[in-house]
């Protein structure tokens, strides 16, 4: 779920006919949080007989975690517990400014470009939550005030780092035209080691002790769907280190 939204747990209290009211450990602490700037307290309440439904909210907004609730009753305390996950809310409205319309992989590897910056002090000296590397680095829709689907499955995957990162480590993206495509077509096809010129890429990667960029095409994020000149190329493409000596080449395929 996210800040914005109103969850459920249920929970089955016996005997049936006893009425009661529900108290929850775990809502003020998170399990996890990773880089985030702040972490929501959970408010949860319930009372009544046999089933008992109860509206879950998290607050404040914006803020994240993952919180591992377990509820009691009359004494007595249930065996399973309910996990909640709480990405940050900037990297859905971000996904969703981005990759509106494009497919999971799309909205996922964007994702995942940014998990890449966290700690890296050579290109994002500083960057360690979502908050402070999204503005000003990509576009984000402050309107998307809930969890939309499938919006909020594919940040969660990402904060919570339950999925591997298949961008090969990269930290940077754009969306070519489609007359930019194709000189990174030559170049993946001529396996060139010179970086082609006229791409469109954001220079994310300075050529810095022998280092320098490295173009990354992702088949699976599909094509763009923003047609005029982006019509036919990929989506986005995605930019990383390489070594710039030996025979690295300039732009690979990397398979997910």
């Amino acid at each position: 779920m996210s800040t914005g939204d109103t969850g459920k747990i249920t929970v089955t209290v016996t005997p049936p006919g006893v009425a009661e009211t529900l108290s929850f450990a775990g809502t003020s602490s998170p399990t996890s949080n990773p880089n985030s700037s702040g972490a929501v307290t959970l408010t949860i309440s319930g009372s009544g007989s046999g089933t008992i439904t109860s509206s879950v909210t998290a607050s404040p907004t914006g803020n994240s975690g993952v919180y591992k609730v377990t509820a009691s009753a009359g004494g007595a305390t249930s065996t399973n517990s309910t996990t909640i996950y709480i990405p940050p809310q900037i990297l859905i409205q971000m996904m969703y400014a981005e990759a509106n319309g494009q497919n999971d992989s799309c909205r996922e590897a964007l994702g995942l470009a940014f998990r890449n910056r966290m700690g890296n002090s050579t290109y994002w000296p500083g960057v360690t939550t979502y908050q402070g590397a999204i503005p000003g680095q990509a576009s984000y829709n402050t309107s998307i005030t809930t969890g939309v689907q499938n919006y909020l499955n594919d940040s969660v995957a990402v904060w919570s780092s339950s999925l591997a990162d298949y961008t090969g480590g990269s930290g940077c993206f754009w969306s070519p035209t489609y007359a930019q495509w194709q000189t990174v077509q030559s170049a993946l096809s001529s396996g060139t080691t010179t970086f082609p010129a006229n791409v469109g890429d954001p220079g994310c990667y300075k050529t810095v002790s022998g280092y320098g960029p490295q173009i990354v095409y992702l088949s699976s994020v599909g094509t763009s769907t923003r047609g005029g000149t982006y019509a036919g190329a990929p989506a986005f493409l995605f930019e990383r280190k390489r070594a710039t000596t030996g025979s690295v080449p300039a732009a690979v395929v990397q398979l997910n």
